[in-house]
């Protein structure tokens, strides 16, 4: 598939970090006001990289793991969905989870971007009783095994 970008930042094209990663690591570009991110702060960090996506697909804003793991800080809605009729630029909120404050590198990969093929659907109305039974039927949180 190829994917349409136009980068206008001064930081190299969303790339893979490995010949079989599933997500294109996205960077930030940073301003005097989102250089660091207090302890249970979020902020919007702009990338300035904007894209078409092909129709019937989406695109998934998701945390980096090692970022997320070591420091706490992640993308606060992730993951975050980009339609494919959406032109405007990418940004990236990000939220500490951690205790102390991380301090934000210019260019920094701090997301990555996957992109997956989705399928509209439908929607039919009925009866619940005419809903198809399961071995499960309404079993709630916890019903398929110990929590």
């Amino acid at each position: 598939m190829k994917l349409k970008i136009v980068n206008q930042s001064n930081y190299p094209l969303p790339n893979y970090a490995t010949p079989y990663s599933a997500g294109l690591d996205i960077r930030v570009v940073i301003n005097d006001n989102n250089k660091e991110i207090l302890p249970k702060q979020k902020l919007i960090y702009n990338t300035k990289l904007f894209i078409e996506i092909p129709k019937n697909y989406y695109g998934m804003i998701v945390s980096r793991s090692g970022l997320s793991c070591k420091s706490g800080v992640a993308v606060i809605n992730s993951p975050g969905i980009i339609d494919s009729d959406y032109r405007g630029e990418l940004l990236i909120t990000l939220i500490n989870h951690g205790d102390s404050i991380y301090y934000v590198n210019n260019g920094e990969r701090v997301a990555q971007l996957i992109i997956m093929k989705y399928e509209r659907i439908e929607l039919t109305t009925t009866k619940k009783y005419n809903l198809n039974k399961t071995k499960r039927l309404d079993g709630h949180y916890g019903s398929t095994g110990i929590l």
